[in-house]
């Protein structure tokens, strides 16, 4: 049997126990850490929407139909006036986690797609191209950003830690 022996002196106890001191006081107040983790994500769903064009998992959107282009007068998939991207926001945060919306009024549409419309071109299909979600990239970014707020560090900025 191995046994170890380990000696602290007063000041290092002391200094130990301020330390475990921090780490509790910061992990009882998590809602810093959450408007970090939930701007963090508003700008990655931002980011899907004006330069990836890829879901949370990473795949491409469906190209837009020939009739969308011509109607549009361009093919550049969730983007006519930049609204989508602008209302992506914090909808709520606190101490237990946060929210984040789109709130343009055809979000809904685009996240999910719709089976037929009624609109320009009546019983359009228009095929989900899913912007908002967090993807396995984005839980590892956020872990980071969680380990370093309880270990008393300076959120650095992640980046996009993902093509979107």
């Amino acid at each position: 049997m191995i046994s170890i022996d380990i000696t602290l002196t007063r000041s290092q106890l002391q200094s130990l126990s301020k330390r475990l001191d921090g780490l509790v006081r910061r992990t009882r107040n998590l809602g810093p850490f959450f408007d970090d983790a939930s701007a963090y994500m508003v700008n990655v769903v931002q980011h899907r929407i004006l330069r990836s064009k890829r879901s949370p998992s990473g795949e491409r959107w469906p190209a837009l139909s020939e009739a969308t282009i011509d109607i549009k007068g361009h093919g550049t998939i969730l983007f006519q006036t930049g609204a989508l991207a602008r209302s992506i926001s914090v909808d709520a945060t606190d101490t237990s986690g946060f929210v984040i919306t789109a709130d343009a009024e055809y979000a809904g549409y685009m996240q999910n797609g719709v089976s037929r419309t009624g609109g320009m071109i009546p019983g359009k299909r228009i095929p989900p191209r899913p912007f908002m979600g967090i993807s396995d990239t984005n839980v590892k970014v956020i872990s980071k950003m969680l380990k370093d707020y309880v270990a008393g560090r300076a959120i650095s900025d992640p980046g996009y830690g993902e093509a979107g």
